[in-house]
């Protein structure tokens, strides 16, 4: 796996020693309440380590699937402020989802996030040819939505129901269900 560099940012492959670092931007930061757990999210608390780690699968942090899944670290200037990540698969056209999470809310609102998933999706279509992309926020969190409408995603209403057919289960109740294709 290669970096790959975006507008501000820059995507480096993760590695095992970043595995900590990931799981404490998205379940111990400042950002965590926008994404997880009370009092937003009272449905579902933070994971733990270990919940975390089951998860997170080491393929996810030593490169060794990047045709099927893995993370990137976000860079801005040689500073790691995020994560980026993708499990590519068929339902039932080749799709990737993805995931993202910021460090801290100081790194939100600087226009990171959406470069990251430009430039990720742009790398996944050159590279892999996925060409529809998905990612799946909760509506309480509608700072992601913009960054994600930002990055060329399109909200595309589903029923619950709809969603889980066609996707699997979604991480929240009021899961807003964003699509990305790339033509060209």
């Amino acid at each position: 796996m290669t970096v790959i560099s975006g507008t501000e940012v820059t995507l480096r492959p993760a590695r095992e020693s970043d595995r900590r670092d990931v799981f404490q931007w998205f379940a111990e930061s400042d950002a965590t309440p926008s994404m997880l757990g009370p009092p937003l999210f009272p449905e579902g608390s933070a994971p733990t380590w270990d919940e975390f780690n089951a998860d997170y699968s080491p393929n996810f942090f030593d490169g060794s699937t990047p045709d099927v899944e893995s993370s990137y670290i976000i860079e801005v200037a040689g500073e790691p402020l995020g994560q980026i990540n993708y499990e590519i698969r068929q339902n039932p056209t080749r799709l990737a989802e993805l995931d993202i999470w910021l460090r801290s809310l100081a790194d939100t609102g600087h226009g990171y996030g959406s470069d990251a998933l430009i430039t990720l999706t742009a790398h996944l279509f050159r590279t892999l040819g996925v060409d529809t992309f998905l990612i799946r926020p909760s509506a309480r969190n509608p700072r992601a939505i913009r960054a994600y409408h930002k990055a060329g995603f399109v909200a595309v209403p589903m029923s619950a129901q709809e969603q889980v057919e066609q996707y699997g289960a979604g991480d929240y109740e009021d899961t807003v269900v964003m699509i990305k294709h790339i033509t060209t």
